[in-house]
């Protein structure tokens, strides 16, 4: 039913054109009923057109390249009035005045839309403003060369409804105080996906993006390029600032040249739900000057402190960026995170830490990731004792892997990671391992897509076996007992770990609580804290070879094989008395104390 009346309406839509029926686009719109079309030629038209109250409609010109609709006055070239629907496609929304250029109170989308060269003074929103009640979804559209106080191509005002940017370009935007590209300042869900964010500037926060308030921002598939916030005190940011937004979900995206005072790329504070997935943080820069104390300093890409519940930070790459202070990859303050299953390469802080800086906070877990070539005063540092998880691969980190607790296990490599390509320009390098590289099929618990076990790394993992939970201990030698010194999150099902922490040795299958004690083999067979308990020595006094019994104190000579299987000596316990009547008991003792050995 709602497919025919929808259809019905495209069917009695009516086509009205300028200049070809109406002299002008106003003139148009205002003989329009709603779903008609106002379609308008190559050429230059002037607005302000206004779309009135309750109106539904769509402007559609004849190319972005062909059609142009400029501003006039501070009016702007289209305001769409509150509870009115429009659809601006195929043409170039433009200005050579002070003011906005698209102001919306109701609902604005645009299609192939490029809006340039907007200048709003002092005001925020020159490409679109977004007013109370109003709501802006941009397709496949262009922003450039913007000019406001702030929110240069799109301002989102508080009251406004959801913001949705899809397969877009905003570049080059300019904004003396907040969001080069976009400001938010509302409470709705801002969308971007498929969208490039480049070259713009902000004077203090949000170098592209600055938002506070915000019920869900979603960022997918998108990449932010050389955006600044570069105030030298102030500017906080490079590519994205964020404050008591509830949900920041980044996924499959990539963040490179993003420069800021404080954090290069991400500069993030008491958000409730935080995961970055799958991106990529490259040549990245903070610029705020060294300063004393586990509060001071910033990431060279990202920033998080004060979250409201744990971060989630996976399979995501941080290669080359740089911090003057704090952290060279990640700074994270008073926040809860967990890291899996990341590349961290070529991090670099002058005064600070190469890759991560968790202080101040008491529960931080790194799983799964490799940790390499980072230059400061060490790779990491934290303050809780368990900040540091298992699966992990450092290699040539200046100062050593770590300072602060950090108590590498047997699950820790240290052999070269055997990376594809590693150099410091973020186009040619190339940072999943080699096929025999030590960070291949290295983690027992998950599988990589292809249902391999998982690699360390950005690029393993992705596929659990099972949902994995605390309270499991690795178990490498597979006997079943886990090393208590050795914590993991592991799943039934999984090999490699163990919820019995009761290993005494778990390099070898032969030492367990199942095991019984083996004599003279110098280990603690049965995990009882005892070595050889219950066993007796005996000598062969001819040539000096110890052979190992239970439970006998006399001296026996007798045939070989009683103890070796062949031929006859004389033997003694170290400490016994003699007696031909053990030979037959020996026999069979020793031929028991073999099997046991064999097992």
């Amino acid at each position: 039913m709602i497919g025919l009346v929808l259809t019905t309406a495209a069917a009695q839509a009516g086509v009205l054109s300028v200049p070809g029926t109406y002299a002008t686009v106003q003139l148009a719109v205002d003989a329009a009923t709603d779903g008609d079309v106002v379609e308008v030629a190559a050429g230059t038209f002037t607005g302000p057109v206004i779309i009135p109250k309750s109106r539904v409609l769509t402007i559609r010109g004849a190319g972005t390249a062909d059609t142009t609709l400029r501003a006039g006055a501070k009016q702007g070239a289209v305001v769409v009035e509150a509870q009115a629907v429009a659809v601006l496609e195929e043409l170039t929304i433009t200005s050579d005045k002070q003011g906005r250029c698209l102001f919306t109170s109701g609902d604005l989308s645009l299609a192939a839309v490029t809006v340039a060269g907007c200048d709003a003074e002092r005001e925020p929103g020159a490409g679109v403003f977004v007013a109370s009640g109003g709501t802006l979804t941009a397709k496949s559209s262009q922003f450039a060369d913007n000019v406001a106080d702030s929110g240069a191509h799109i301002a989102i005002q508080s009251g406004a409804g959801a913001v949705s940017v899809m397969d877009s370009v905003l570049t080059s935007g300019q904004a003396t105080r907040s969001g080069g590209a976009i400001q938010h300042t509302g409470r709705a869900a801002l969308e971007i996906g498929g969208s490039e964010l480049s070259d713009n500037e902000a004077g203090l926060y949000g170098g592209a993006i600055a938002l506070s308030q915000a019920s869900e921002v979603d960022i997918v598939g998108s990449s932010f390029l050389w955006n600044l916030a570069p105030d030298p005190s102030l500017g906080r940011g490079g590519a994205l600032w964020a404050v008591s937004p509830a949900r920041i979900h980044i996924f499959d995206s990539h963040f490179q040249g993003n420069v800021s005072h404080g954090a290069g790329a991400l500069h993030i504070e008491s958000v409730g739900d935080l995961q970055v997935t799958r991106t990529t943080f490259c040549d990245n820069e903070s610029t705020m000057p060294w300063a004393p104390g586990p509060g001071a300093g910033a990431g060279g890409a990202v920033s998080v402190r004060d979250l409201v519940e744990r971060a989630l930070v996976t399979n995501s790459v941080f290669h080359v960026n740089r911090s003057d202070s704090g952290a060279g990859a990640l700074w994270l303050i008073g926040s809860p995170v967990t890291m899996r299953h990341l590349t961290v390469v070529g991090n670099v802080a002058g005064k600070g830490w190469g890759a991560i800086d968790a202080r101040g906070q008491s529960d931080v877990v790194l799983d799964n990731s490799l940790v390499a070539h980072t230059q400061g005063f060490g790779a990491w540092v934290a303050d809780n004792t368990e900040a540091v998880g298992t699966y992990d691969a450092w290699w040539r980190n200046t100062a050593g892997p770590a300072e602060g607790p950090y108590e590498p296990g047997i699950t820790h490599l240290f052999d070269p990671p055997l990376l594809q390509r590693t150099t410091d320009d973020c186009s040619t390098a190339q940072l999943w391992p080699t096929a025999s590289s030590p960070l291949v099929d290295a983690i027992p618990y998950e599988l990589d897509l292809d249902g391999s076990l998982a690699d360390i790394g950005a690029y393993g993992g992705l596929k659990p076996l099972c949902e994995l939970q605390e309270g499991y201990f690795a178990d490498l030698d597979a006997d079943g007992h886990g090393d208590p010194a050795a914590p993991v999150r592991g799943c039934d099902g999984a090999t490699g770990v163990s919820l019995l922490p009761t290993d005494c040795d778990d390099a070898r299958s032969d030492v367990s609580p199942d095991e019984e004690e083996v004599c003279g083999d110098g280990a603690d067979n049965d995990c009882d804290g005892e070595v050889d308990e219950d066993c007796t020595d005996w000598i062969d006094t001819g040539t000096g070879t110890t052979w190992w019994t239970t439970d006998l104190t006399e001296e026996v000579t007798g045939p070989m094989d009683a103890f070796a299987g062949g031929g006859g000596c004389t033997c003694r316990h170290a400490g016994g008395a003699s007696g031909w009547w053990l030979g037959a008991l020996l026999l069979s003792l020793g031929r028991r104390s073999r099997r046991r050995a064999r097992r």
